[in-house]
Parts: structure tokens; sequence; C-alpha cells
């Protein structure tokens, strides 16, 4: 079960839509306008971003995915419908951008994308159900305050920076508490930082 993302009502992972609201993906994409293309990186609508910038996440991202090879990190950049909740946004964002490859859906998707709508300088995030058992609440919550002080000055590569850093940590500390957990070598936990 989960939660509809619009009215909040319970309903089975895989219903069509929702039964106390009737939303699903199509009157989503009604309401947001057309869906973002997102190809696994940067992608933004407009020109918030500067080319230099868009580089330097690149990288951000390169070094993420280096280090969790079975996570993909996904920044999107756009302006939203004021009116929508940003829990709405994500939700549509991550369930109808085609994110996923066929074989990491359900307990299998480590996919990770990070949403900043610059008109109101707010982010947020979502993680796939993979990585829901290690990544609480709380976690995600901490990382994108992490990016709060450079959102509100209107600083965006730097909030996800910042956001990504954050994360990169939090999913650290796991791989330092999982393998001694199942009796495995912290081997991972570990390693030294690739500079880049």
């Amino acid at each position: 079960m989960i939660e509809c993302p619009y009215c909040q009502t319970s309903l089975k992972e895989d219903a069509p839509e929702c039964p106390q609201c009737g939303i699903d993906g199509d009157k989503l994409t009604r309401m947001m306008g057309p869906m973002p293309v997102i190809f696994g990186g940067v992608s933004q609508s407009g020109t918030t971003l500067d080319s230099r910038e868009v580089k330097r996440l690149v990288k951000v991202i390169n070094r993420y995915q280096r280090r969790f090879a079975q996570s993909r990190l996904h920044l999107l950049v756009r302006k939203f419908p004021q009116e929508m909740d940003f829990k709405v946004v994500l939700f549509w964002v991550f369930n109808q951008a085609g994110l996923s490859a066929e074989g990491s859906k359900g307990g299998q998707n480590r996919d990770v994308v990070i949403v900043v709508d610059p008109g109101r300088a707010k982010a947020g995030l979502i993680v796939g159900y993979g990585l829901e058992p290690v990544l609480s609440q709380k976690d995600m919550d901490e990382v994108v305050q992490s990016g709060q002080g450079s959102l509100k000055s209107g600083e965006f590569a730097e909030a996800l920076e910042a956001m990504v850093d954050e994360l990169t940590d939090r999913l650290k500390a796991v791989c330092q508490v999982l393998p001694e957990a199942v009796g495995l070598p912290s081997q991972l936990a570990n390693e030294e930082d690739d500079e880049y």
C-alpha cells in the first residue's frame, strides 16, 4: 500500500488511479505540463544553471555514481505550478519520467531524484523503493535542508551540490553499518573518496 500523493488516501501501488480523488499520471501531466526529459544527470527547463554549473554538477553525479554504482542520480531544475504541492511534483517526476530501467522496479529501484523549483526556491528529494529501507524520511529531510541556505540566495547549483554531498555522507554511513549487520567486511565504507 502507498499513499496517494494528491489526497493522501491509501491505495495499492499498482492502482491505475486513486479511488478517492481519481488522480493518475495522465491527469497530473495535464496539470503540470509536459514531462521534463531526464536522461540521468542534470536536466533543466530554461537557463537557470549556466554551462559551467551544469558541467560541475555532472562531475558531482559521476562521483556519486562511481561510489554507489547501483544507484542512479537525477537532478532536475524546473518551475512547477505554484498551487501544486511539492510532494505531488516529486511523485509525478519520479513515476512519469521513465527514469527506471525495466530491471530496476520495486525493491530493485535505487534511483534518486532531487528536484529544485527556482520559482519557489524549494527543493525535494525522492528515492526508489530499494533505498527507502536505508534512508529514513528524517535523512531525506536533512539532505534537502543542507541546501536551503544556497536555495534562498538563488545559488541553485551550490544547493544541489550540497544536497548530493549530504546524501553521499548518509549513504556512506549506511555502508559502514550494513555490512557489519549481515556479517560482511565493510570494505566499501573504508574506501577513500576519489578526488575529482
